[in-house]
């Protein structure tokens, strides 16, 4: 087989797989490919496996997650403050107003996260709500 600059479409004979493994050491595939020959990685949300729900956001640091705990294998949070007064993020349970990250009334924010990212929220004013995905 050849390697490299080597092989092109008129000489590569074998085809060629790229496997992962998750965090129970099942295998995964880590790239896709299209029916324009394009590749690309595997990464995306799986819609089906998606939480959604409310969080109430007081005068505590609270973590961000649908229910007990962070989804398996989530990929993605989205925050929407639905109050009408600001919270502000952090990475930890030690986030104020004045050190967090302020998320405006009626602002969304997200990121791409693994289920290890653990993001805090608190505000000055108790009983706010904010609506939240996992996916």
């Amino acid at each position: 087989m050849a390697f490299g600059s080597d092989l092109d479409k008129n000489t590569a004979t074998d085809s060629v797989a790229i496997v992962g493994q998750d965090t129970q050491a099942n295998e995964t595939t880590p790239v896709k490919s299209y029916t324009t020959g394009d590749l690309g990685v595997a990464d995306s949300v799986d819609h089906d496996n998606g939480v959604y729900g409310t969080l109430t956001v007081g005068l505590t640091a609270v973590e961000v997650k649908v229910g007990a705990s962070a989804l398996t294998g989530r990929k993605s949070v989205t925050l929407y403050n639905n109050s009408n007064k600001s919270i502000y993020w952090g990475f930890d349970n030690s986030v104020t107003i004045n050190n967090g990250t302020i998320i405006w009334p009626k602002q969304q924010v997200g990121w791409s996260v693994t289920e290890n990212a653990h993001i805090w929220v608190i505000s000055d004013t108790a009983s706010l709500e904010m609506r939240i995905t996992e996916a």
